[in-house]
């Protein structure tokens, strides 16, 4: 008889025959990264496909899938994918298809394309107040960050942020993820997640393939503060003493989980600890106020 061997589905690591071992390492505090050739599956759903001893046909079975090469959508069968591919609107042959069409069209037809979108905006806006418009919901990892305001960012000069203490760097830091957490979260089509079991804190989720997952807060959690960490870390990369301070904090977490629970890791740690439950408790509340005013999700 075969030996099952167990992969992770997420960061295809390997356990061989160990499943009491991926079921540890699923249950990890902090999630493992998904590698680019790997699929974002919730740990929760693979931790009970474990319990019910389907996990390996589960593997199989989108291991097995086609990925369309222009966007983040899978598809069980070839032709499907192939036919998706054909007019996905992120095939670039569509892209270049389209702005050819908008610069060949005679002066008088972009005029009327030009009042059809006009009138579509008035029917958006009066669609808008009567709580009818339709607002596509972007998947987890596929957030649209374009809305967030760095404006309102509070970035110390490098004799202010060396000259201010630790306590003073976090507080700036916590500032900063939180004014990024709040734009991403509150940004409509952003509303990938709704609280369904306020007691149990269960979440039901959108994910990248247009499906829906159940999973718990710290999942949530745990998405939006990397999300929002790596979204402020390409922001402040050009900032030397702010990347170095990110930098930092990487180098001591990483200390403190191996053992090493010197003053600074530990420091570190407990600022982070905290900042993450800043952020749960955001999350939460947000979706609390979603749900008591039937804000549209998906």
């Amino acid at each position: 008889m075969d030996i099952p061997i167990y992969l992770c589905i997420r960061c295809n690591k390997s356990f061989k025959n160990n499943k009491s071992h991926l079921r540890k390492h699923l249950l990890r505090k902090f999630p493992c990264d998904p590698c680019a050739i790997n699929r974002d599956i919730p740990c929760q759903k693979l931790i009970d496909k474990l319990n019910n001893n389907t996990y390996n046909d589960y593997y199989q079975e989108k291991t097995n899938e086609y990925k369309c090469p222009y966007c983040i959508k899978y598809y069980k069968h070839q032709s499907s994918m192939i036919k998706h591919r054909n007019i996905c609107e992120y095939n670039p042959k569509n892209i270049n298809n389209k702005q050819q069409q908008l610069q060949s069209s005679p002066p008088q037809q972009q005029t009327i394309n030009n009042i059809n979108n006009t009138t579509n905006n008035t029917t958006n806006n009066i669609q808008n107040n009567n709580n009818n418009i339709h607002i596509h919901i972007n998947g987890f990892n596929n957030e649209d960050l374009t809305k967030i305001d760095f404006d309102k960012l509070l970035l110390l000069n490098k004799d202010e942020f060396n000259n201010s203490t630790l306590k003073d760097k976090a507080n700036n830091h916590a500032h900063n993820i939180l004014s990024i957490l709040s734009d991403v979260i509150n940004e409509p089509s952003n509303k990938n997640f709704r609280l369904v079991n306020k007691k149990e804190k269960k979440f039901l989720i959108k994910n990248q393939e247009d499906n829906t997952d159940f999973t718990n807060l710290d999942y949530v959690n745990n998405h939006f503060y990397y999300l929002v960490n790596d979204t402020y870390k390409d922001y402040v990369s050009d900032i030397q003493h702010y990347e170095r301070f990110l930098n930092l904090i990487d180098t001591e977490l990483n200390e403190f989980e191996k053992g090493n629970k010197t003053k600074e890791a530990t420091q570190y740690y407990s600022f982070i600890k905290k900042l993450k439950k800043f952020i749960k408790e955001k999350i939460f509340w947000t979706a609390e106020e979603d749900k008591r005013n039937n804000v549209k999700s998906f």
